[in-house]
């Protein structure tokens, strides 16, 4: 399992900084696109997912989102 820190680009040119907990990283990709439907907000096309970070999970890693 990994721990990925993923930019999601839309085509409004917004963005959203999403991390998720993942086996390959099609599944990254694909749960970094659901991500903003199940915390209710705007639905909207994604542009472009461009994983920032990688590392494997375990107990206490987690990752800073800079905004």
């Amino acid at each position: 399992m990994f721990l990925s820190h993923i930019e999601a680009a839309y085509v409004d040119h917004s963005r959203s900084e999403v991390i998720v907990l993942h086996g390959s990283e099609e599944t990254a990709f694909i749960c970094a696109g659901n991500q903003p439907k199940h915390h209710n907000l705007p639905l909207q096309e994604v542009a472009e997912l461009v994983i920032f970070e990688k590392k494997p999970a375990s107990a206490g890693r987690g990752s800073v989102v800079d905004l």
